[in-house]
């Protein structure tokens, strides 16, 4: 199951949207086939520069039943990907892909981490690191260093996988 939505977007944003939603089940295809994973219930919430923070840490918020917000360090990232209560969120920012080209590499890298995100055992990992981001509950010096080894690895491997959007049509 997969949902596309619009949140806190502008107007001439709107070809984006339109892009996401005729590729994204081919995106879908593509990637799981290719990982050999499934992917959990997905939304997909194409924003803004300001909404891509803001909706990933409501979000995160809901999930652990906090209303303690934490801050994003990376500027306006082109997307994000998180869990959610039902399934996995993919939260992508229209104003960094001026291009259909840059869109679906954007939307193909972040379906990479949905996949990723549906892993066995990879839910309440994520569920652990997000406790810790959120001060909630800390991780230890080795849990945290084994956390930035697989956020690393699980980049590289999404990074390798890009080359899938250049076979969307």
């Amino acid at each position: 199951m997969m949902d596309v939505v619009g949140y806190r977007l502008h107007r001439r944003h709107r070809g984006a949207i339109d892009r996401i939603e005729a590729v994204a089940d081919q995106a879908v295809q593509l990637v799981t086939r290719k990982m050999r994973e499934g992917i959990d219930p997905l939304r997909i919430v194409v924003t803004d520069s300001f909404g891509i923070d803001d909706h990933v840490l409501r979000n995160d918020a809901a999930l652990l039943g906090t209303s303690k917000r934490q801050r994003l360090t990376s500027k306006s990232p082109a997307g994000r990907t998180s869990i959610s209560e039902d399934g996995v969120l993919v939260v992508i920012n229209a104003e960094r892909c001026p291009a259909d080209e840059n869109l679906d590499v954007v939307l193909v890298h972040e379906l990479v981490h949905a996949a990723q995100l549906s892993r066995p055992g990879a839910r309440e990992e994520k569920l652990r690191h997000l406790r810790n981001n959120h001060g909630v509950e800390k991780l230890t010096r080795l849990e945290a260093w084994g956390a930035n080894w697989r956020i690393s690895a699980d980049e590289r491997e999404a990074g390798r996988l890009e080359y899938l959007a250049s076979k969307l049509r």
